[in-house]
């Protein structure tokens, strides 16, 4: 297995701990959200920042990727000032959103598709611990 795709599956760790954390440690579910959602802006930041690295190696160097990447970390940071379902709706949007910048890479053959199935695997991961620590954090323990 490359580097790169242990770190890939290695920074869902964190999700992971948070939402047991959270499951076990209710009475901090305040705190244990707002790393949770930072942990998050700082993932998308990460792979945005991996399509800027992309597109300025690649042939045509891709403008909208750049400006694209960008704006997504902007908005998954700026959605930290809501700290509500607002927040992690606009997160996961940001995470699909970036799954589909990747599947435009794909098919523009700028990256390959061991990469972008990579990419969808921990995306989903992603996706699915999201909607647990939403439904633990909402639903569970009220």
């Amino acid at each position: 297995m490359k580097t790169d795709k242990y770190l890939t599956f290695l920074g869902i760790i964190p999700f992971l701990l948070l939402l047991i954390l959270s499951f076990y440690h209710f009475e901090t579910i305040g705190y244990i959200s707002e790393l949770f959602y930072a942990y998050s802006a700082v993932i998308i930041s990460f792979i945005a920042g991996t399509h800027w690295g992309i597109c300025l190696h690649s042939k045509d160097g891709n403008k909208r990727i750049l400006l694209e990447s960008n704006l997504i970390t902007l908005v998954a940071w700026f959605s930290l000032f809501y700290l509500g379902l607002i927040t992690e709706l606009i997160l996961i949007g940001c995470f699909l959103y970036l799954l589909h910048v990747e599947h435009r890479l794909k098919r523009n053959g700028i990256v390959g598709t061991v990469y972008f199935s990579q990419r969808l695997q921990a995306t989903f991961a992603v996706i699915l611990i999201q909607i647990l620590f939403y439904i633990n954090r909402n639903f569970i323990f009220i």
